[in-house]
C-alpha cells in the first residue's frame, strides 16, 4: 500500500539525488535500513517488489544488479541472523525459553550493528572494484536497456512524507510496545493494517484502487504461503511419526557431552549446516 502512493519510490529517488556522488552513505544508509526492518519488525520477502527499484538506482550510479541485489540481500541476512527484537524468531524462543521477553537487546543491537559494518565493507569493495573496472562486474554481459524505470511522479510531497512518518511511527510503537505492554503478532497485524490505510487515505488512492493494490500485494505472497504450509505439514508428518524426536535426538547427544558455552555454538553451528541443505527447517 505505502508503494502504490509513490512515498518508497520517492524516498529513494531523494536518496539520489541528495547522495548519489556519496556511494558509501547511500550504501551504508540503506543496508542499515532494510537490517532494521527484519530485525524489529521481521521483514523479508517484504523486500523483493525493491529490487527493480534498487537496480535502476544502482545503474543511474554506475554501478550494477549485484549491488542493488547485495543491499537487500545484505540487510535482510543480517537483520535476521542478529535480529533484536524480531517477533518471529527472537520473541517465539524466548517465550519457548522461558526468558524475559525483549531481553539482551542490548547484545544483539550491538552485533547488528557490527555485521552491517561488515557487510557494507565487503559490498563496498565490490563497488570499489567496479569503479576502477566496469568489466570486472559479475553481469557485465547482461543487457538492463529494457530493465525496470522509475516512475515520472517521485517528488517527495508533504503526503508522502506524512506516510513515510507513519511507517516510522508504526514500527517504533511496535516496539516499545513489546517491551512495555507484551504486544505480540496481534498487535503487529493490527498496526500494520493501520498503516496501510491511513497511507491510503493520505495517499488518494480511492477505496476500489485500495482493494486492488491490498489483492495484488496478497497475491504476491501466496507462493510464499503455500512454501510455508508444505514445510508445515512436512513437521506434521515427522512429529506424528515420532520421527522428529528420533532427528532430534541424534544431533543433540554430541552436544550434551560439551560444555555449555561450547554447546551453544555448536547449536549454531548444526543449525546452520540444516538450513543449509533444508532451509525449510526454519518453520520446525
Amino acid at each position: 500500500m505505502i508503494r502504490a502512493t509513490g512515498a518508497i519510490d520517492a524516498l529513494i529517488s531523494y536518496a539520489i539525488r541528495n547522495l548519489g556522488s556519496r556511494r558509501r552513505t547511500l550504501i551504508g544508509g540503506m543496508v542499515l535500513l532494510f537490517a532494521l526492518g527484519s530485525s524489529t519488525i521481521g521483514m523479508a520477502e517484504e523486500y523483493l517488489p525493491f529490487v527493480p527499484i534498487l537496480v535502476s538506482m544502482c545503474l543511474a550510479l554506475k554501478m550494477d544488479a549485484v549491488v542493488a541485489v547485495g543491499i537487500i540481500y545484505i540487510g535482510a541476512g543480517v537483520g535476521y541472523a542478529c535480529a533484536a527484537l524480531n517477533p518471529f524468531t527472537i520473541l517465539i524462543a524466548q517465550d519457548i525459553a522461558g526468558l524475559a521477553l525483549t531481553s539482551g537487546q542490548g547484545f544483539r543491537w550491538l552485533l547488528l550493528l557490527v555485521c552491517v559494518i561488515v557487510g557494507v565493507h565487503h559490498l563496498l569493495s565490490y563497488v570499489h572494484r567496479l569503479m576502477r573496472d566496469p568489466k570486472s562486474s559479475l553481469v557485465f554481459d547482461i543487457d538492463y536497456s529494457r530493465g525496470f524505470q522509475m516512475p515520472d511522479d517521485v517528488h517527495l510531497t508533504p503526503s508522502r512524507i506524512f506516510i513515510l512518518l507513519v511507517f516510522s511511527f508504526a514500527v517504533g510503537l511496535f516496539i516499545y510496545g513489546v517491551a512495555a505492554w507484551e504486544w505480540y503478532l496481534v498487535e503487529l497485524t493490527a498496526i500494520l493494517l493501520g498503516v496501510a490505510l491511513i497511507s491510503s487515505a493520505a495517499g488518494r488512492l480511492g477505496p476500489n484502487t485500495t482493494a486492488s493494490v491490498f489483492c495484488l500485494g496478497s497475491a504476491e505472497l501466496t507462493t510464499t504461503a503455500l512454501l510455508i504450509g508444505f514445510a508445515r505439514t512436512i513437521q506434521v508428518i515427522l512429529s506424528d511419526a515420532k520421527v522428529i524426536d528420533t532427528v532430534i535426538i541424534g544431533l543433540a547427544d554430541p552436544l550434551l557431552m560439551l560444555p555449555s558455552t561450547v554447546a551453544a555454538v555448536g547449536m549454531l553451528a548444526v543449525q546452520t549446516v540444516c538450513n543449509f541443505f533444508i532451509p525449510s527447517l526454519y518453520f520446525l
